[in-house]
């Protein structure tokens, strides 16, 4: 458990604003994309392959996006990728300190 509290990432805290930070922290978004793929390919009898999977899954895709919309709090995606950078930086050199130990 303590072993990846410094790689833990939460939204609390990375200064975004209300309407992103509760976007971002249900999974309504993802779920949705989902049952959509599963609705399209539902009467799909015979996969040959994984290439047929993946275009199945893709034709599903594109049926979701239609559905998509605008992220509310959109304006802090921004802050949200400047905070995901110094994230990853902290990370790198975590792990560089362990690899160096």
């Amino acid at each position: 458990m303590r072993e990846g509290r410094q790689e833990t990432l939460t939204l609390k805290g990375l200064g975004l604003v209300e309407m992103l930070e509760r976007t971002l922290s249900t999974t309504n978004a993802i779920e949705n994309m989902n049952d959509t793929i599963r609705r399209v390919s539902k009467r799909v009898k015979l996969l040959r392959d994984g290439d047929m999977v993946k275009r199945w899954v893709a034709n599903g895709i594109l049926e979701a996006q239609r559905g998509f919309r605008r992220i509310k709090g959109y304006t802090g995606l921004l802050t949200l990728a400047a905070e995901l950078r110094k994230h990853a930086e902290r990370i790198d050199r975590v792990d560089s300190e362990r690899k160096a130990a």
